[in-house]
């Protein structure tokens, strides 16, 4: 928790960060704010009557910018999708797409991304590297390296479940000794993944959406789209386009 608050910090203390933070509110609220003249102001100060106090640099609520503004190119937007991923599988997809529009030729920009990184590490303690140290400034092909690596054994972790999950289902299926047994085993794989990957809320829609298919066919298709979808809401959106939800 210590990581994950200093982390944020000095995300919120870069001058970039605050100023993509600024581009998010009413533009008549930002108008007149000079944003190249920002500057850090200390979190601790002394009041009127002597007293010293500690104060945060700022309280936000970014569920409104994970969801509602751009996706590529401004730094408070991604941090807010970062925190909201619905899975691993997803942060670690902002963590790609973050890597494709940074300017690491800046120095600021590099720190900003070790932050990006170093703040998901420290939510996932499973997926750090071993030798992970907080204290440690890596360079950025390093970190970029690590993030490749995630995201190809995730994707490698989510085929084999999937292959697991269905050969659970069609043995559930064959030991009822009935078709429909089988698609209710080959269902209930599905949610399980797709809630593994894209979070409880995914998984019961999905369920809710399956209810009715008992074509093999169809179901499998289900997977190749869990598999290939980058988001919940995209899995859904595919499951429409695909005629899928029809028994």
């Amino acid at each position: 928790r210590d990581n994950q608050d200093r982390f944020m910090k000095l995300m919120l203390s870069r001058p970039r960060m605050v100023r993509d933070l600024l581009a998010l509110l009413p533009a008549e609220w930002t108008a007149v704010v000079d944003g190249a003249s920002l500057r850090e102001l200390s979190t601790e100060f002394i009041g009127e009557r002597g007293d010293k106090r500690i104060a945060e640099l700022c309280w936000l609520d970014l569920r409104d910018p994970a969801t509602q503004y751009p996706k590529r190119g401004n730094r408070m937007a991604a941090l807010a999708r970062l925190m909201f991923a619905e899975s691993p599988f997803d942060a670690i997809h902002v963590l790609k797409d973050v890597a494709e529009w940074l300017d690491f030729g800046d120095e600021d920009e590099q720190r900003l991304y070790r932050c990006y990184v170093n703040w998901f590490y420290a939510i996932t303690p499973n997926l750090r590297p071993r030798d992970w140290d907080p204290e440690r400034e890596r360079e950025v092909e390093e970190i970029m390296r690590e993030v490749t690596a995630l995201e190809r054994n995730t994707e490698r972790w989510l085929e084999g479940h999937r292959r697991t999950a269905f050969a659970d289902g069609r043995r559930e299926g064959h030991a009822d000794g009935r078709r429909q047994g089988h698609a209710d085993g080959q269902r209930e794989a599905l949610v399980r993944l797709a809630a593994r990957r894209f979070g409880v809320d995914i998984g019961r829609r999905l369920e809710a959406r399956l209810r009715s298919v008992k074509d093999p066919s169809r179901l499998d298709r289900v997977g190749d789209l869990i598999v290939d979808s980058e988001t919940g809401e995209q899995l859904l959106g595919g499951l429409d386009s695909s005629g899928t939800n029809s028994s």
